[in-house]
């Protein structure tokens, strides 16, 4: 018995052609072949080094807004928090509609 998997022949048929398109950096002898000038060489674009920069700075913002738990957890010990019932079932909602969207699901 087959099972058919959806999509992942598309896929493998583009990750393919991807593949054929990439030279090999090896010979027929399998030995490793340098470029033309016999240099190899790595150039890093303004483009790059801006994206290392902004993933550095990416790094250094917590995930966790510890000032906005330290005053939720306090409205909530006092008594005060309100939970918006309304906007939590349509945060869930919407959720579950795109969790289904992505995973090819009838609505």
């Amino acid at each position: 018995m087959s099972n058919e998997i959806k999509g992942v022949s598309d896929t493998f048929r583009q990750v393919s052609k991807l593949a054929s398109s990439v030279r090999s950096p090896r010979g027929v002898d399998g030995t490793h072949r340098l470029p033309q000038g016999g240099v190899d060489s790595v150039a890093l674009t303004q483009t790059v080094a801006r994206l290392q920069a902004i993933e550095a700075q990416l790094a250094s913002i917590p995930v966790v807004d510890t000032g906005r738990v330290s005053g939720i957890r306090q409205a909530m010990n006092d008594g005060d928090y309100q939970v918006a019932y309304a906007t939590v079932a349509d945060k869930l909602m919407g959720f579950e509609y795109q969790r289904h969207a992505s995973m090819g699901a009838p609505e």
